[in-house]
């Protein structure tokens, strides 16, 4: 566990979701603002240094957003295991054990869950 894994987790938390699809596998994906193009650029490569693995971008004009994701078992099995994030729906969401047992985890968790983009307070 690091400060920056336990930001994703929030970053999961709050704009992320985790899907098994029977076709594809398991997706892990982040929708943002098509504003935020910032906070996208910021997933992007928060997940790129945690995980060595590049998501895609799927640009969605007429919901305004885009689609990060990255189809993968093992990431999405880490996630489910190591890190306790369950599959969508996202329904009765506890805060990790590894994250609530330190407070600078802890920290970093809520601010990236709770705190919008742009810096102001959800």
């Amino acid at each position: 566990m690091s400060a920056e894994l336990a930001e994703m987790v929030g970053i999961h938390f709050g704009d992320g979701n985790m899907q098994k699809r029977h076709h594809h596998g398991c997706r892990l994906l982040y929708a943002c603002n098509i504003l935020e193009k910032q906070y996208v650029t910021h997933i992007i490569s928060t997940f790129n240094r945690l995980f060595n693995v590049s998501l895609k971008i799927y640009e969605r004009p007429n919901k305004s957003c885009f689609e990060l994701y990255i189809f993968s078992k093992s990431l999405c099995q880490f996630f489910n295991q190591k890190l306790e994030v369950h599959y969508s729906p996202k329904k009765n969401l506890k805060i990790p054990k590894l994250i609530s047992n330190s407070k600078d985890y802890l920290i970093s968790f809520l601010v990236h869950l709770f705190v919008k983009r742009n810096g102001t307070i959800i």
